[in-house]
């Protein structure tokens, strides 16, 4: 992903975080469970990340959300 489609993601999420509702529809999961997921592998990913070979493009992705 480039830096212009994560501040749309970012942007969309925010978004999102003000429609609870919505959220729930599109993911089965309400925020505050998502966001414990999130937190919880978040340490797991960037250690995945840092392990991971860099051949041809860029291929890290910025932000798990």
């Amino acid at each position: 992903m480039t830096k212009n489609n994560n501040t749309v993601a970012s942007k969309f999420y925010k978004k999102l975080l003000s429609m609870p509702h919505v959220f729930f529809r599109m993911t089965g999961v309400k925020i505050e469970d998502f966001q414990r997921i999130v937190n919880e592998n978040r340490p797991a990913w960037k250690r995945l990340q840092k392990k991971k070979k860099c051949h041809g493009r860029n291929s890290k992705v910025a932000t798990l959300e």
